[in-house]
């Protein structure tokens, strides 16, 4: 049994850039027959995150990725543009509805063949190592900074001086 195919149609909701990626992927997506009306609000997040993606790289590209920032002590100070985690963001909730860990998952734990559910096994691991490649390139050029993981004791001396 697979779903019907008579509601799939663009979201009103989506812009131009969204509106244009959506009509491409329908295209090719109907002609793997891979769209159903279940993909719909799936597909159409999709695009969206994709528009805003699109959106935010012009921004980047027009402002630099490094931006001034005057904190409240009035120093100036040059950081990476707040849009680079937006970006982040958006590229990684595009990619996980493409193809999540999750989903990965959920086939291995449904498989009913092991070279299958093994076959999924290598997306998953690889998936995971490409998120760990990401993670460690984004720290080391500065796009994200992780809050510190403990804070130092300081003796009463220490916080008089």
């Amino acid at each position: 049994m697979k779903p019907k195919t008579d509601k799939i149609k663009c979201p009103s909701c989506l812009d131009k850039v969204a509106r244009s990626k959506w009509n491409s992927l329908v295209k090719e997506l109907k002609e793997v027959d891979l769209m159903t009306n279940v993909d719909v609000d799936a597909l159409a997040t999709n695009c969206d995150a994709y528009s805003q993606y699109v959106e935010c790289t012009e921004i980047i590209r027009a402002e630099g990725p490094m931006v001034e920032y005057t904190n409240k002590s009035a120093e100036t100070n040059r950081v990476p543009h707040p849009l680079l985690t937006k970006k982040t963001q958006l590229h990684n909730q595009m990619r996980s509805l493409a193809t999540g860990l999750v989903a990965c998952s959920q086939a291995m734990g449904k498989a009913t063949r092991e070279d299958i559910a093994m076959l999924f096994g290598q997306f998953h691991m690889i998936d995971a190592q490409y998120g760990g490649k990401m993670l460690k390139m984004m720290k080391k050029k500065g796009w994200l900074v992780p809050p510190p993981l403990h804070i130092t004791q300081r003796s009463p001396e220490e916080v008089l001086v």
